[in-house]
């Protein structure tokens, strides 16, 4: 679970395909900010794909490649 208050998580999502989920609660008008960004190191994920859902479950936006190079 996340605050959205304020909070960084670092570490390493690997190997590819595998899914990593946190939850974030908002309260209605509430935003947030949220990056996703491949380390440069041999066994890091080299092409991260981002999903976020809604409290049901649902796709609300996906991002792939909408940072700089494959983040």
């Amino acid at each position: 679970s996340l605050s959205a208050d304020g909070d960084f998580r670092e570490g390493l999502l690997s190997p590819a395909g595998d899914r990593d989920w946190y939850r974030l609660d908002l309260t209605e008008g509430q935003g947030v900010r949220i990056s996703l960004t491949s380390a440069e190191s041999g066994d890091a994920l080299a092409d991260p794909y981002l999903v976020i859902h809604g409290p049901d479950g649902a796709e609300l936006v996906s991002d792939d490649d909408g940072g700089d190079g494959l983040n």
